[in-house]
């Protein structure tokens, strides 16, 4: 089992609010249910920062900049076009769910593209 972790941002409150892990067996992330548009959104923010280091190699475009050494990391062991490929995969994952698809089979499509 491999598993995904980030945090649900409040916007309102301008906090954390939860923690928030999915796994590829999919069983985590029900509970997170109601809050996966956001948590979506968060990992779309983190694939964006880690493309936009990988082709300017500069900081200053990053929103998550306390994250700056994790998106280094991550820009320097992932391809431009696997990252193309996951925020794709991220996108269209809110494309079914808004669909309504099936919420358990949706988010195990988005594991295994962002696993790949």
């Amino acid at each position: 089992m491999r598993e995904i972790k980030f945090r649900i941002w409040d916007k309102k409150e301008g906090v954390f609010v939860q923690n928030l892990m999915l796994d590829t067996d999919g069983y985590l992330y029900e509970p997170f249910k109601e809050n996966i548009q956001d948590a979506l959104e968060m990992l779309y923010i983190w694939y964006r920062d880690v493309l936009i280091y990988k082709s300017t190699g500069d900081g200053r475009f990053i929103i998550e900049r306390g994250r700056i050494l994790h998106i280094k990391e991550a820009a320097a062991r992932l391809t431009a076009k696997s990252i193309l490929n996951k925020l794709d995969a991220i996108l269209k994952t809110r494309a079914r769910l808004k669909a309504n698809a099936n919420f358990t089979m949706t988010m195990d499509i988005l594991m295994m593209e962002i696993i790949a």
